[in-house]
């Protein structure tokens, strides 16, 4: 049998975000999908479209994807360490800046990414996150 403490969600981590490794050495905070700033970013930015949405056309989970970037780039990114642009500045973090990023076709694996990892709720345990604090 597992504790309570094994499906626990660390609510501060949840919203705070936690640092994730990308790729090249990019890490990156992210906040969960769950967290309620995102959540109510995501419904203000939804509700116009609702009837739209409810349509039910094939390309609706799409365009909520697309509806939602600039929440995600406020609320589920929270900063970012080691990016550079191609002539090797380093690119602070902000909102602004991400959601440059997520808007950019050929960083769309990156928004997918942010999405697929804010969605790991194994990320925002808190069992997990005590182990690993631990184990550092």
């Amino acid at each position: 049998m597992a504790k309570l403490s094994a499906i626990r969600t660390d609510l501060k981590r949840a919203e705070e975000g936690t640092w994730v490794p990308f790729a090249e050495g990019i890490e990156v905070c992210i906040a969960s999908l769950n967290s309620e700033r995102f959540k109510a970013a995501r419904r203000r930015l939804l509700k116009p479209h609702v009837r739209e949405l409810r349509a039910g056309t094939g390309e609706a989970g799409e365009r909520v994807l697309e509806l939602i970037k600039p929440a995600v780039a406020r609320f589920i990114v929270v900063d970012w360490r080691n990016l550079q642009d191609d002539e090797g500045e380093p690119i602070p973090y902000s909102p602004e800046k991400c959601l440059e990023l997520f808007r950019d076709p050929t960083l769309q694996d990156f928004y997918a990414w942010v999405l697929n990892t804010a969605g790991e709720s194994e990320l925002f345990r808190q069992e997990v996150l005590d182990d690993a604090e631990k184990n550092s």
